[in-house]
């Protein structure tokens, strides 16, 4: 779905960070390949600097009660992460790159927004952050977004589930107001991601 060069993850997704930074934070949050070190921080040369994700399985966009409105068979998340680590909270991942192919209909990415990331437990929930798309639905162009923040999930080591609601920003009354993406993705650049919060 250049549906997500869309939070989107996402996005839908982001994929799915342009929000405020706690610079003088208590605590900071890290993504490594290998476990906190014996001072809780990412051990030296195991801090993440970018994430590859690549979906796994069907993406959709459905009404909320259901109904098939776009699918996509393939579609690739490029997330790169600018801010990470001692005071920052939540990591920052900036313009993420949704590249999709293989759609039920054409998507367009107006906003491609930001990602960001905090800690929990040892993985990550991401939010996808002004991000925004066009596709047409019903033969009228709809547009969503993810405002000023929208949940794209939690991650589970390398896999993220998306399961959220997007809002309508634009478009007549064939438009649904919200719409519900589904997919899943898989990080492909690392063997194990660790989620530090220190």
């Amino acid at each position: 779905m250049r549906y997500l060069k869309m939070l989107g993850l996402g996005a839908m997704a982001a994929a799915a960070i342009t929000a405020s930074v706690g610079a003088g934070s208590a605590s900071a949050d890290e993504i490594c390949t290998a476990p906190a070190d014996a001072t809780n921080m990412c051990p030296a040369g195991k801090l993440i600097t970018t994430l590859e994700l690549s979906q796994a399985g069907k993406s959709t966009l459905e009404t909320t009660g259901g109904t098939e409105l776009l699918s996509c068979q393939k579609s690739d998340l490029h997330i790169d992460i600018t801010a990470q680590g001692t005071g920052i909270d939540p990591i920052l991942g900036t313009s993420p790159t949704w590249d999709t192919t293989e759609c039920s209909g054409t998507v367009t990415t107006i906003n491609a927004g930001s990602i960001k990331a905090t800690a929990s437990g040892t993985n990550g929930s991401l939010t996808s952050v002004g991000a925004e798309w066009t596709t047409g639905i019903l033969g009228t162009t709809c547009t969503y977004g993810t405002g000023t923040g929208t949940s794209l999930g939690t991650t589970s080591n390398t896999s993220l589930t998306v399961n959220t609601i997007i809002k309508k920003t634009a478009g007549g009354f064939l438009c649904p107001s919200e719409a519900r993406w589904t997919a899943g993705f898989k990080i492909t650049n690392h063997n194990t991601v660790d989620w530090i919060n220190n």
